[in-house]
């Protein structure tokens, strides 16, 4: 009962995040508030601000670290990129490499749950072994959040100058 009242709790908050990350902040924080809802709104500003340097470069930084993290997931590696790239070129919305990993953690407490209530694996000190298959996609989820780190690292010197 514990263990499933545990992976329930690990669900809603893994949801609870992906509707923040979704829903974004009320305030940006003094001297950000602004420029912040102009470029979320308009994908044509975002694009003015960021340009194709910037663009690439989370792009080309995004897909080294997803192919260093993700060895066995080179395709992986591409999309994390391609996701990264377009959503800080304005191409994609603003929030997408972040969605994208929130949903990828989401996934992953799912499939987790689904698997321990389908074959109630014993609530030991190895418990999380049996899940191995799966650290895949918390893996591709911190990559993700990286890769939107990054973005929103760029943006915000792109502000500032």
């Amino acid at each position: 009962r514990i263990v499933r009242k545990a992976l329930l709790a690990s669900l809603l908050a893994a949801l609870a995040c992906l509707a923040a990350a979704v829903r974004g902040r009320r305030w940006s924080g003094p001297g950000y508030g602004d420029l912040e809802q102009v470029v979320a709104v308009d994908p044509r500003a975002r694009r003015r601000l960021m340009g194709k340097r910037s663009g690439l470069v989370v792009a080309g930084v995004a897909t080294g670290f997803a192919a260093v993290n993700l060895p066995e997931w080179r395709p992986a590696a591409l999309v994390v990129g391609l996701l990264a790239g377009l959503s800080a070129t304005g191409r994609l919305p603003h929030r997408s490499a972040t969605v994208a990993g929130l949903a990828s953690m989401a996934g992953a407490a799912a499939l987790i749950t689904v698997e321990q209530v389908r074959h109630r694996h014993p609530r030991d000190f190895v418990w999380p072994q049996f899940f191995d298959h799966l650290h895949v996609l918390g893996v591709l989820a911190a990559v993700l959040l990286a890769a939107a780190a990054l973005e929103e690292l760029l943006e915000r010197r792109a502000q500032a100058a």
